[in-house]
């Protein structure tokens, strides 16, 4: 064979094959080698390090995004998030409460506000609160901003029980349960909302009329004192007394105002009424915070033995003082802290899927000088 010829049967394509796979094994055997070698060289407790250092840096984003978060809204107070960030989408988050009600001056709703925080705080509940200053037209905005903003669940204490129904309705189709706090929504409404914490304001107003009786045993004038018109107490509170005085026709109803639960109105209206009223007999007064103003007015004429005072609410210090006192004949005793801390459990039973009574009822009774010493609080609910 001459130089440069090739053996018979042999292409030079099949040395070129040939010589590449020789040539990528050749490659991989070093690669493996040099895995093996990095391997072995490299300890264990260096292979554990570098492992923490990833799992470090995790966390180290995670913590910049919260703090992140935090920076944008600032430290997290009572305001609704971005619906993202819900409880249902983010296992570290409390659920969140919007908690819309009629007013932040009523003194029983001031009561109601103090002790639900601090009963949220117990819980491991987030409150989002709206005041509608007894605007019925800019409480509807305000559910309806709570809504938007996702809450998981609604408290609503509204300032007219017919007002609520069109609010309610889109809690319901957002599947956002509703309770229904302290001063009930109308039967139409009523069908939009999980439960009703709070009492009856009939049962009231028919125990304060039987509380009257028992203060004017001879019969004599009354006047009444009202809450904020539309409210369930004051349409209620005011039915059950009438109703529970109809077989008493020596008591007579002279006159009935509006003091909007306000304590210097209730004064005003008493001087009023003890000019309009000279032989007036009793005042009945649909929460104690008026029953005060009417008996500063009643002090003020020197009526303390001619008129008396009867009222509805919680039996406070200034109102067991005024009891005990003498200025105050009696009240129909109305638990704030069964209601607000009952609310706030339903809220965080609701939040998790659970289900609560339609009525959570707050009991109420008569309280005077004579069984004062026997009332005991309400157990909360749940």
């Amino acid at each position: 064979m001459r130089r440069g010829e090739l053996k018979s049967g042999i292409l030079p394509s099949d040395i070129v094959r040939s010589g590449g796979w020789t040539v990528f094994f050749a490659v991989m055997l070093l690669f493996a080698a040099g895995l093996l070698f990095c391997g072995c060289s490299m300890t264990k407790a260096e292979r554990e390090s570098s492992g923490n250092s990833a799992i470090s840096v995790f966390d180290a984003s995670v913590e910049s995004a919260d703090a992140a978060v935090e920076g944008s809204s600032g430290a997290r107070t009572d305001q609704a998030e971005n619906p993202e960030t819900r409880t249902s989408q983010r296992g570290d988050a409390s659920p969140v409460c919007g908690v819309c009600i009629a007013s932040d001056k009523s003194a029983y709703q001031v009561r109601l506000y103090q002790i639900m925080q601090k009963q949220a705080e117990k819980k491991g509940i987030r409150l989002v609160w709206k005041y509608a200053n007894w605007d019925a037209s800019l409480q509807n905005e305000q559910i309806r901003e709570l809504i938007d903003d996702n809450v998981d669940v609604l408290i609503i204490c509204p300032v007219n029980s017919k007002s609520m129904l069109d609010p309610l309705k889109e809690a319901r189709s957002r599947e956002i349960p509703v309770i229904n706090l302290n001063m009930k929504v109308d039967a139409y409404s009523a069908v939009y909302v999980d439960t009703y914490v709070g009492a009856s304001s009939q049962e009231e107003g028919s125990l304060a009329a039987k509380l009257a009786c028992e203060v004017l045993p001879d019969g004599g004038k009354v006047a009444i004192l009202e809450g904020t018109p539309g409210t369930d107490p004051q349409i209620y509170r005011t039915q059950g007394f009438v109703d529970e005085l109809r077989d008493r026709t020596d008591i007579h109803i002279e006159a009935t105002r509006n003091a909007d639960w306000n304590r210097q109105t209730a004064e005003q209206e008493t001087k009023t009424l003890i000019e309009k009223i000279p032989d007036l007999g009793l005042i009945y007064c649909q929460d104690n915070n008026m029953a005060a103003g009417a008996i500063a007015a009643i002090q003020e004429a020197g009526k303390e033995q001619e008129i008396q005072v009867i009222g509805i609410g919680e039996a406070d210090d200034e109102t067991m003082e005024l009891l005990h006192q003498g200025y105050l004949k009696g009240f129909i005793v109305q638990d704030p802290e069964f209601e607000a801390k009952s609310a706030v459990n339903c809220a965080v039973h609701l939040a998790a899927g659970g289900n609560v009574r339609p009525w959570i009822q707050n009991p109420v009774s008569i309280v005077t000088e004579e069984n004062a010493s026997e009332y005991q609080r309400p157990m909360e609910y749940m």
